[in-house]
């Protein structure tokens, strides 16, 4: 099978409409989280397993609160051409005649 739960060797069909946004079936996620793999020193590895056996949390949750409390004062992302354009901040779908107008002429559009 597929990631969408189609039989590899099954020729796709076409009275078989596609979902509009299909969602495989396991593609790591659980309850919208991102499965991902850490790899850890032995030492790191077993102060994990003995924190999370001492705390009674799992180790995915401690190392999903490490995370948490390295980004939490992350700067948020910024683009490199963010404000390098020029613009009046109004939507650009708003203005599809005057800006045809100013760059191509003057015409009947």
């Amino acid at each position: 099978m597929d990631l969408y739960g189609r039989s590899i060797r099954e020729p796709p069909n076409p009275h078989r409409p596609t979902p509009p946004n299909p969602q495989p079936l396991t593609a790591g996620t659980l309850y919208g989280m991102i499965k991902t793999t850490v790899y850890l020193e032995r030492e790191q590895a077993a102060a994990l397993r003995r924190v999370a056996a001492q705390t009674g949390r799992s180790q995915a949750q401690l190392i999903r609160d490490a995370v948490a409390r390295e980004t939490a004062a992350a700067p948020s992302r910024v683009f490199k051409s963010h404000g390098v354009g020029h613009g009046g901040g109004e939507p650009t779908s708003e203005q599809v005649e005057e800006i045809l107008r100013r760059e191509f002429g003057q015409r009947d559009l």
